[in-house]
């Protein structure tokens, strides 16, 4: 089994390639010029976005945020590498199924409009 400090690298790898993916899978499915970025308690979408930054936002933010925590494991103190591995795992297998699940949802919405 590969240690802790290799595998997280690659499911951050992994889970960006695999929110890449489905942002171009779903962008055939949702042919609305918005996308519904957060529903209320009825059910029906409070907010919206324009569709690209709907469809790819995600991938941003992982960059950003995964990004940052893996820049932090080459810069901290060793002791501390294992924690930020566990968080970069999490976050990065969390974000992979939420950009899954939302553009399944928002697909499901655009097919009602």
């Amino acid at each position: 089994m590969p240690d802790l400090n290799t595998l997280a690298p690659g499911v951050f790898v992994l889970a960006l390639l695999v929110i890449a993916a489905s942002s171009i899978h779903f962008a055939g499915r949702i042919a609305t010029s918005k996308v519904p970025m957060q529903w209320g308690v009825d059910g029906k979408p409070t907010w919206y976005a324009p569709r690209s930054l709907g469809l790819w936002w995600m991938l941003g933010f992982m960059l950003i945020v995964g990004g940052g925590l893996l820049a932090m494991t080459r810069f901290v103190e060793s002791e501390k590498v294992t924690g930020l591995s566990y968080s970069l795992i999490l976050l990065s297998v969390t974000t992979a199924a939420i950009q899954i699940w939302h553009l399944n949802a928002v697909s499901k919405w655009a097919a009602r409009q």
